[in-house]
């Protein structure tokens, strides 16, 4: 038997959040938590749990480790052995929380942000590892909780991580309140510079993590502030995440663990392995329907391209087999048929830039296109070999794909040039052209003579251009309908259906394009719209702007508009909806219409339509409502029986998605989203030099780590720090493949409890909009009515407890009806139905509101008035219009800006 080949070495991970207790060294790594010593060697994995766990703390005895866990959705606390075993749930608040270490008593001391109407504001709250019902500290804001000699305190505001806002000195930094020797009073050090965060107790000395000095490093100081030393000298990295059993500290840095003694006042790497299986980075293959982002038809109508996390694939509608174009490893965007029906042109960045490439039977080329920066739009042209690109410099380029020739056509002085649309000859261009930094305006560029020229006026938006297969008309979307509507609330108005389709006569001297012509029992083909000849008419120049007439159709909210076959145009009409999705009024899909020119009659095409895509036979439309795909023939009549079948088939129109079969290879797409992110910073940032920042180096400094990243988590964390070497506090990164715990959100009573004999009593219910059920204690809706001092006893029929509340039963309940068996103090009961709040944040906001506000009443003997504006933007708008004419006509007004999250 051969000998079996050497199994690779551990590969170096990304070790993050460490606590420490002696020799014992905790940490996060490849989404679980493991255990080390302070002298490094091989790791021991302690969980393998469903969600990303963070903040662990070990118990001042050893014995036990604490740390947030998502295994149940929501972040609560988990309580687990040291040296590993089974972990038990402490919490059940449903709200943001971060683990900070233990009480003197054993408790688990906890940050959250639970019963507050505001996510940022965390209070300090302690847990018996017992369970039971959380106590919240007295301290009012904390995000990091440390204690000194006879238990003195150092309160940390604002202590997030400052590696993802380098540098920041705005007024959310980070500080620290120290407690005075009498105990009960704070007093904040001013004399530290910077960003603070992890404070600690050493001995006498305070230490923390600050980057006063430009970078994040470990400090000490007195307690009054005075004596700053440094204890670390990283210069590439910052020092994050520092936590002390109160003899040593360990951080991190630079996706490495480090021991600080302060004895020997010496620093020194942690040399850990991680045997990790790498889970998360081995292949997989995932749903392509919720990856779809670009589309297109082949130009025949039979065929799709369609791009699913970076990668083209090409399908016949309905049968045959999946094409997946190019092997690099790369991300392709905007692929496009090209007129031949054999070639696609796609924007790559398999070369770490963005390039050109044609995908066919051929294989890839690269097109000599360099330097285009970030191309934002392609649109072949329906005849011949150009291609029309657009980028984020405002440029419009046309390119020969056979003869290599690039021009540029146009550039805009105030925003991206949008919407290339060709005419069915390919002799003009038309596209959405920024005449100023408030308006658009639909330009037209002939090939022939390189001339670009405005075909609407330059004082509307106008968008979405599409010319008529005959090449007759124009189309194009407007906001040019100052058609407004009286506010229901407020004297004012507003523009909400402001959009309308419109055209443009090409030609001088037409027929009225919305005057059917005269015509027998038997309809003759229409002018407008018909198919296109050997020849198309000539564009008269001018006068163009003035043969503009909108389409006898309402105004409205509009998305897309395209010319089709046997004299007709087909747009997306899209719902008005509520900003922020309170009311009901959440975003719906669309529908697709159609226009006939012979009748001027409007019908619904599809009754469900988000976007679509036209082939260039003008008659093949690809319509996209959420995750389906559908095809349908745009000059046959609506068919309502088939858009209800939504099973794939020919009849149906409904496409199999689930024939494409989407490979991921996690570690290829980590590196190709790090590039790509760096890049998207470089060409989008608001200053060219970076504000300083050699950028080119950053991504030196940080691809390494890349090989150190197991998970999207870990990944994520190193965008962030990446951005976070540019100064600004305006660079996020969200969403992707995390690790998905179970959706079995908590529901939430919003009320006030506290164990009490054979059950838990209602202290108070929160008292928000009692007519708005979503912003209002359940406790409190008519038929449940529930008063203070009577007791939950049981939940669905399960009895509570001590260390059962009534929240350990509304796991998975957000939403759903509930059975509540309520006892008074005689000790009847009563059984009362409703259902649990999926988020109690709105109720708690409204008491609060209310609170101030009639506080403010009372205080000023009702000649002041109060309102409160959470953002500048949807919610804040809503606040205001609420209260300032109930408020407006006092001798003052107090208008409360705290929490604000700007906008």
């Amino acid at each position: 038997m051969p000998a079996s080949a050497p199994l690779p070495a551990c590969l170096p991970a990304y070790l993050r959040q460490p606590t420490l207790q002696g020799d014992a060294v905790v940490f996060v790594a490849d989404d679980d938590l493991w255990r080390a010593t302070v002298d490094g060697g091989t790791a021991q994995r302690l969980t393998s749990g469903l969600s990303e766990p963070a903040t662990p703390c070990l118990s001042p005895c050893g014995q036990w480790l604490a740390y947030t866990g998502r295994d149940e959705q929501h972040a609560e606390v988990w309580l687990m052995p040291a040296t590993g075993g089974p972990s038990r749930r402490l919490t059940w608040l449903g709200s943001e929380l971060a683990v900070r270490g233990f009480l003197a008593d054993g408790r688990v001391l906890f940050t959250s942000n639970h019963g507050q109407p505001f996510f940022r504001n965390g209070h300090a709250f302690a847990v018996s590892p017992d369970g039971g019902l959380p106590e919240r500290l007295p301290l009012g804001q904390v995000q990091h909780l440390a204690f000194g000699p006879g238990g003195r305190r150092v309160i940390g505001r604002n202590t997030a991580d400052p590696a993802r806002w380098k540098r920041y000195r705005g007024g959310t930094a980070g500080h620290l309140w120290m407690e005075d020797e009498a105990g009960g009073t704070f007093t904040r050090l001013q004399q530290l510079q910077g960003n603070l965060s992890s404070p600690m107790w050493v001995g006498e000395r305070l230490y923390f993590v600050g980057d006063g000095e430009g970078i994040g490093n470990l400090y000490s100081c007195r307690p009054d502030g005075s004596d700053l030393r440094r204890h670390s000298d990283h210069a590439d990295f910052y020092a994050r995440h520092a936590a002390s059993d109160g003899r040593r500290i360990v951080y991190q840095c630079g996706a490495e663990l480090w021991l600080h003694d302060p004895a020997k006042d010496s620093t020194r790497r942690i040399d850990i392995q991680v045997p990790s299986a790498r889970t998360q980075a081995a292949r997989r293959f995932v749903p392509a329907a919720e990856h779809i982002q670009g589309l297109a038809l082949h130009p025949a109508g039979h065929s799709l391209a369609l791009e699913a996390r970076g990668q083209v694939f090409t399908l016949a509608l309905w049968e045959g087999a999946v094409l997946r174009h190019g092997v690099a490893p790369a991300r392709r965007r905007l692929a496009q048929w090209l007129a031949d029906g054999q070639r696609l042109v796609a924007a790559s960045d398999a070369s770490g830039e963005e390039r050109i490439e044609l995908l066919g039977p051929g294989g890839v080329q690269v097109l000599p296109w360099a330097d285009l920066g970030r191309i934002t739009a392609l649109r072949p042209a329906p005849q011949g070999t150009r291609v029309a690109l657009c980028n984020h410099r405002n440029e419009l380029w046309i390119g020969d794909v056979d003869t290599g020739t690039l021009t540029l056509a146009d550039r805009s002085e105030h925003a991206r040039i949008e919407d290339p649309a060709w005419s069915p000859c390919g002799g003009w261009l038309a596209y959405t052209f920024a005449t100023s930094l408030r308006h658009t305006a639909i330009k037209l560029h002939e090939l022939a003579s390189g001339q670009s020229l405005l075909a609407t006026q330059a004082e509307f938006r106008d968008w979405a251009p599409a010319f008529d297969p005959s090449g007759r008309y124009l189309y194009f979307l407007s906001l040019r309908t100052f058609d407004p509507v009286y506010d229901a609330v407020q004297f004012e108005l507003s523009f909400p259906r402001a959009a309308r389709p419109y055209l443009v006569a090409l030609q001088a001297g037409g027929p009225a394009p919305f005057e059917p012509a005269p015509r027998g029992m038997k309809a003759d083909k229409p002018e407008a719209g018909a198919e296109p000849k050997a020849a198309l008419p000539a564009i008269d120049v001018e006068g163009l702007a003035r043969r503009i007439a909108a389409f006898p159709v309402p105004e409205g909210r509009f998305g897309r508009i395209a010319g089709v076959a046997g004299g007709k145009v087909v747009w997306t009409a899209l719902p008005i909806a509520g900003a922020h999705g309170r009311g009901g009024h959440k975003e719906s899909p669309g529908r697709l219409e159609v226009f006939d020119f012979a009748t001027s009659e409007l019908r619904t095409l599809a009754a469900q339509a988000d976007d679509f895509v036209l082939a260039a036979d003008h008659q093949t439309l690809l319509l996209r409502t959420g995750h389906k795909l559908r095809a349908i023939d745009a000059s046959k009549p609506p068919d309502d029986k088939a858009e209800a079948d939504d099973k794939p088939s020919r009849k149906s129109g409904f496409i199999d998605l689930g024939r494409v079969r989407l490979a991921v290879d996690p570690p290829q797409e980590w590196a190709q989203i790090l590039r790509e992110v760096w890049r998207l910073q470089r060409d989008h940032f608001w200053v060219a030099d970076m504000s300083g920042v050699d950028w080119p180096a950053m991504l030196a400094r940080y691809t390494p780590l890349l090989e150190r990243v197991a998970t999207r988590g870990e990944l994520s964390d190193l965008i962030w720090e990446l951005q976070g070497e540019l100064g600004t506090s305006h660079a996020y990164e969200m969403g992707g493949d995390h690790r998905k715990p179970p959706a079995v959100a908590l529901g939430h009573l919003a009320a006030e409890l506290r164990p009490a004999d054979g059950g838990w009593e209602i202290v108070r219910t929160v008292q928000g909009d009692a007519w708005d059920a979503t912003a209002d204690s359940p406790l409190n809706a008519v038929g449940v009515q529930a008063r203070p001092g009577e007791r939950i006893v049981a939940v669905g029929g399960q009895p509570v407890s001590a260390l059962q509340p009534p929240q350990a039963l509304l796991v998975h309940q957000a939403g759903a009806k509930l059975a509540l068996t309520l006892a008074d103090a005689q000790g009847s009961t009563r059984e009362v139905l409703l259902t649990a709040l999926a988020d109690e944040t709105p109720a708690r906001y409204r008491e609060w509101v209310e609170r101030n506000r009639a506080w403010v009443h009372q205080a000023s003997a009702g000649r002041v008035g109060y309102f409160h504006l959470p953002d500048m933007m949807s919610a804040g708008f809503a606040e205001f219009h609420r209260y300032f004419a109930a408020e407006a006509d006092r001798d003052a007004l107090i208008v409360d800006l705290r929490y604000n999250r700007g906008g």
